[in-house]
């Protein structure tokens, strides 16, 4: 999943991995000309880093007293669930 960001300067991607134990977990990377950054998350750790973007969302919706594009794109693929 890629998402671009910094006025499309920067690409932000998350992959799904799984170590040679069978293990899953999460890579956020953040890609931008000259620097690249790559953060491996625990399913834990994304669950919480998740429920964090989530809680984000809801602020900014509770600000702004707008939809983001991002609920709105959630909403036409998920018609009926609260995005």
């Amino acid at each position: 999943m890629n998402t671009l960001a910094n006025y499309g300067y920067t690409k932000m991607s998350l992959r799904l991995k799984q170590n040679d134990a069978g293990e899953y977990f999460v890579v956020l990377a953040e890609l931008s000309a000259g620097n690249s950054q790559f953060v491996s998350l625990t399913t834990e750790e994304f669950g919480q880093f998740a429920d964090a973007v989530f809680a984000m969302r809801d602020a900014l919706r509770e600000r702004t007293g707008t939809a983001t594009a991002w609920a709105v794109r959630a909403q036409i693929a998920a018609p009926g669930r609260s995005a």
